[in-house]
């Protein structure tokens, strides 16, 4: 799916979201105007679960010479099919492998989004995603820090109505084993 070409980001939401994908703020202190410090900032990117014991398979998509499988833990799907909201801490993760004649070729990259209490007021709204944060890897398993996530967060934008997901009715009507 392509990003909501009505959703338009600014250089300043840009920059935002490239420092928050970085895990890096930097803010410049002087101390009677002659003393600069740069200091790091605590917000960090999604971490790629090591493994995933604990989630479960729900879907698989093609899409652009890809094909995606998601991964979400089973108490998240629990939770939602007892009629609650996604719980804080819900990990999906997306394996994406280059689509070779319809079989999964070689992963491309990890995708994860998280969603993280209060995470969200450190966006502009133009790129808020509820409380969601995201993050890419290579397949070796590497923070991709030159991919701002500006893609994730426009095409997700669209569905602020299921949470900030496309597959929450996948979620919803999983078969749980």
């Amino acid at each position: 799916m392509r990003p909501d070409p009505a959703i338009r980001f600014s250089a300043s939401d840009r920059q935002t979201v490239i420092r928050r994908q970085n895990g890096i703020t930097k803010f410049i202190a002087g101390a009677l105007g002659a003393a600069f410090f740069l200091i790091g900032s605590a917000a960090a990117a999604p971490s790629l679960p090591a493994s995933l014991n604990g989630f479960v398979h729900y879907s698989t998509s093609k899409y652009g010479g890809k094909i995606s499988d998601k991964y979400v833990q089973k108490t998240s799907i629990q939770a939602l099919q007892s009629g609650k909201n996604l719980p804080y801490g819900t990990a999906v993760v997306g394996i994406e492998y280059r689509d070779q004649n319809g079989k999964r070729g070689p992963v491309l990259r990890y995708i994860i989004m998280e969603k993280v209490r209060n995470s969200g007021k450190d966006y502009p709204a133009s790129v808020r995603n509820g409380d969601w944060e995201f993050a890419s890897y290579t397949p070796a398993r590497a923070l991709i820090t030159n991919d701002p996530v500006t893609r994730c967060l426009a095409c997700h934008k669209s569905q602020a109505q299921s949470d900030y997901l496309f597959g929450l009715n996948e979620m919803k009507s999983f078969k749980l084993k």
